[in-house]
Parts: C-alpha cells; structure tokens; sequence
C-alpha cells in the first residue's frame, strides 16, 4: 500500500531530489513501509539546464524570480520550490527534463 498522503500525486518535487529521495527512501525502509512508486522532479536539475546563474542554491532563485522564502523552514522551502518550478515550466523546461 503506498503512502497515504501520497495517493494520487503524479509526482514529487524538490530542490536537490536526489538528496530528498535518499532520505524519504531510507525512512520508508527504516519504518517498515513502503517507499513511492513515482517519479521526483528536481528544481536544481531544472534551473541547470535553463539558467546562466552562476549558483543555483534555492534562496539564489528565490532571489532571482523575486518569491519569498524563509530559508531553511520546511513549509517555505517546499512552497518556494513549488514556484521555482512553475517558473521554469513558464520558462520551457518540461518535467521529462527535471526527472531524475
């Protein structure tokens, strides 16, 4: 059985996927459930491929596309990467191209 919450969603997005993915993986393991079966988007994946900044730190975007953060705060990072990345699909990048 999937997790809950989860039921439904096409797919998960984060800042650094790989890393999110490693530590939701290895809690699921750690707790005796079963880990999601769909794919993570990555905003960094994302950004690298579309933007001449030199950094792609997430408060760097957030700086750049002018959305507000509170850096480092669980509910503001997912709520900042949840516009950097309708950001870069305004810009053109397709979710195929932020799959990890």
């Amino acid at each position: 059985e999937a997790i809950v919450f989860l039921r439904g969603a096409r797919f998960l997005l984060a800042h650094n996927a790989s890393f999110d993915r490693r530590v939701l993986l290895a809690c699921c393991r750690a707790a005796g459930q079963p880990t999601p079966n769909i794919p993570f988007l990555c905003t960094l994946k994302g950004a690298r491929r579309s933007l001449p900044l030199p950094s792609k730190k997430l408060n760097l975007l957030c700086e750049h596309f002018g959305i507000a953060l509170n850096h480092h705060n669980a509910v503001s990072d997912a709520q900042a990467c949840a516009q950097v990345y309708l950001r870069l699909r305004a810009l053109g990048v397709t979710d195929a191209q932020m799959r990890l």
